[in-house]
């Protein structure tokens, strides 16, 4: 196994010949970590405890945002739902035949938040803007069959992090769109 003895007692030290006696194997015996000084330990715990705290508070605030835009997009489609399906309007009658039908937004605007509230988000909050449309007409609140409603949630949302990053809010707006019957 062994050509020579410089060998043999090179294996049993754990040190090379070679290597200028530098330690290259790792044993229970021989361990390959030289032992730390005291309080060394605290000191790395210290500098990097800030960097995984924030780095998890980025993860929670990332996945907070992410609930909230799927919350919203879903309370914005399920306010165009409603538009489409039972109509929240009233009906007007414009002199030349065509009829028109007025959108109720306080209606369906309720039907957004309720939504949102189901889901877990409260949009009765400052800064919430909830607009109902149907863009291809002229005044944007009448709508005809066959149009196309348009439903827009915008949310100040709350940054766990905001202070760290001097951003406190962060604005997320949602689009849905269905025909009006």
């Amino acid at each position: 196994m062994f050509d020579n003895r410089l060998q043999l007692a090179s294996y049993r030290s754990g040190r090379s010949p070679l290597r200028g006696g530098v330690k290259w194997l790792s044993s229970p015996l021989h361990p390959s970590r030289v032992a730390s000084k005291p309080g060394q330990d605290l000191v790395e715990f210290a500098l990097i405890v800030p960097i995984l705290i924030l780095f998890i508070f980025g993860v929670i605030d990332f996945a907070r945002v992410f609930h909230a835009m799927n919350v919203i997009y879903n309370a914005a489609r399920e306010g165009a739902r409603y538009v489409s399906q039972y109509g929240g309007i009233n009906k007007v009658v414009v002199s030349g035949g065509t009829d028109y039908y007025e959108l109720q937004p306080v209606e369906i605007q309720s039907v957004v938040r309720n939504e949102a509230g189901n889901l877990g988000l409260n949009l009765n909050v400052a800064g919430v803007v909830i607009t109902v449309t149907c863009p291809t007409h002229s005044p944007v609140s009448q709508c005809i069959s066959g149009d196309k409603v348009r439903v827009v949630v915008n949310y100040p949302f709350q940054l766990i992090l905001g202070q760290i990053i001097n951003r406190s809010t962060l604005n997320i707006s949602r689009t849905a769109e269905m025909v009006f019957p």
